[in-house]
Order: structure tokens, then sequence, then C-alpha cells
């Protein structure tokens, strides 16, 4: 296939569904709102929502330009045998959801990178339509820790705090953290330390995008889990001397990639 123009007849099929959508939904809300025809949708028009619509409206042709430039950039580090066309399917999912996330980066990139590793030979039989319908699925946090996940080669260490209470039995489950960029030389100095959203986990999860376990411990982050917890263990304010803030070594969990999207 020569240089992606992006000449691709199953993009640019998608390219005109969108333009074609956009301007029905733009003539739609002009004529509704010029009418009177629904009240609601006048109210709807002063609000900042409206506002925000409209500059979307706006700015999507110069975004989805800079999008397909970016595309255009990614193909063109294949190598020439290696370009193929894109299924039908991929192609018009991908370029038809790259239409709604325009504003988010991680969303985006991850469409695009969808559909440029099926319009390569090395990666196309390791990319599912399924994959599409996960991106679909995902937020902006839930993009972000992924992306901060594939960037910590694909596994960080994180720990939960455990309220216990003396004489009495079981314990309370308190907030969950991660850490990154650990360095033992430094003693953790440069170390950054996050708290995980239970919210973008259980999805993730459920997506079975990646596995965690916190019953499996790995003794190469040992000190980190112990500095993970040294910096963490202050936020909370005890009401007494029977308790006290935990966590259980065999409790030391690695978030790791069950699959990539691409």
């Amino acid at each position: 296939m020569p240089d992606l123009d992006i000449k691709s007849d199953t993009i640019n099929k998608g390219l005109e569904i969108i333009e074609d959508s956009t301007k029905e939904s733009r003539t739609a809300l002009d004529k509704n709102t010029a009418g009177g025809i629904n009240k609601f949708f006048a109210l709807l028009n002063s609000t900042p929502i409206a506002i925000k619509i409209d500059t979307y409206i706006a700015e999507k042709p110069y975004k989805l330009e800079k999008a397909m430039q970016k595309m255009k950039s990614k193909y063109k580090q294949i190598p020439e045998e290696n370009r193929v066309e894109p299924s039908s399917y991929i192609a018009l999912q991908t370029v038809n959801n790259l239409n709604y996330c325009l504003d988010e980066e991680h969303l985006r990139n991850a469409f695009i990178n969808i559909l440029i590793s099926d319009m390569d030979s090395r990666k196309k039989s390791r990319v599912k339509p399924a994959y599409v319908e996960m991106v679909k699925q995902l937020n902006k946090e839930d993009a972000e820790f992924l992306k901060l996940l594939a960037n910590n080669n694909n596994s960080f260490p994180s720990i939960e705090l455990l309220l216990k209470t003396e004489n009495k039995a079981g314990e309370k489950h308190l907030k969950k953290f991660i850490i990154y960029d650990f360095d033992e030389l430094s003693n953790g100095k440069n170390s950054i330390i996050g708290e995980l959203d239970p919210l973008v986990i259980d999805n993730l999860l459920y997506l079975n995008l990646i596995k965690n376990s916190y019953e499996v411990y790995y003794p190469d982050y040992l000190k980190a889990y112990e500095f993970l917890f040294d910096s963490t263990k202050n936020i909370y304010h005890l009401n007494n001397s029977e308790q006290k803030i935990d966590y259980k070594k065999r409790d030391g969990c690695s978030y790791r990639f069950r699959k990539k999207l691409y």
C-alpha cells in the first residue's frame, strides 16, 4: 500500500461519517434553538454546557486533523513492506470513536495505536476487535493509569493500609497506595507516591486489563514497600493507644498488565 495520505477507503469512510454527523447535529441544534420548538434545549443553550458543545464542534475539525497527522506520522514509521490495509471494522470503529475523545490524550492515543497496529503486518494478528470495545469503556483516569503502568515496566508495588485494634479480631481496610521511580541508592528521595482510585482499579480488573493479588509478595520490592508504608501511615490520626496502622508484608501487591491494548 502506498504512503498513507490517509487514503485508506475504510478510514476515509469513517471520516465522511464523522463529517456528516457533525453537520447534521449542528443543523438540528440550530433548528431547535432558533425555532423555539424545544424549550428545554433553549434553556440548555444558555448554560456553560452549550458553550462547551459549541466550542467542541467548532474546534473538532482542527483537532481531528491533528490526530490524523499523528496517525500519518506513526504510519510512516512502519517499514513499507509491512504496511497493510486495516480491517474495515477496526478502521471504522477506531476513527468513529476517535471523534468523541479528541480532548482526551490517552484515549485518543489508544485508538490511534490500535488502528496503526492493525496496519502493520508484524502486529496485525494481535489486534482484536474487542480491544476497541475495551477502550470505549475506559475514562481518562483509567487510560492514565494504564499509561503510567506501561511507563513503569508494566509493574509497580502497592500496599493497602490496615487499622488494627489491640485485643480485637479483624482489621479495617484503609486506603491503597502505589510507588514508582523508587531508587534504593537515594533511599526513595525521588520516589513518586500516589493513592489508588478504587473505581479505576475495579474497572480495569473487570475488563481484565490488569491483574493484582494481595497474596503475592515480591522480594525485589521489599524496601519500596517499607518506604511506601513509612510515607503514608501517618495520614491517619488514631483515637487511642490500642489502635495502630499496619500492613502485612504478604499484602504487598504489584499491578501488572494481563493484556495490552496494542
